[in-house]
């Protein structure tokens, strides 16, 4: 019975990320260059080193990884919780 509820719950969280967008383009402040990334589901990314100039990236105050303070495209945890 345990096993079965895990796996629902599996499902369910499987179908909630399904139409989140898994792309997003970084932009570097330092030298404008983008590149498109991958969104991991489960983290953010909280270091990111362009591949154009070598600067790194941190995120900005209040935000949670790269994606949210950088990318054309927030992470996947604020994606979920604004609905986007």
């Amino acid at each position: 019975m345990m096993e079965r509820n895990i796996e629902t719950n599996r499902n369910i969280e499987k179908v909630s990320f399904r139409d989140l967008n898994l792309k997003s383009i970084i932009t570097c402040p330092e030298c404008n260059y983008q590149q498109e990334e991958n969104i991991p589901i489960i983290y953010g990314k909280y270091i990111y080193k362009c591949k154009n100039c070598g600067k790194i990236l941190l995120p900005k105050e209040g935000d949670c990884c790269v994606f949210c303070s950088y990318g054309s495209i927030p992470c996947a945890a604020k994606q979920k919780e604004k609905n986007i």
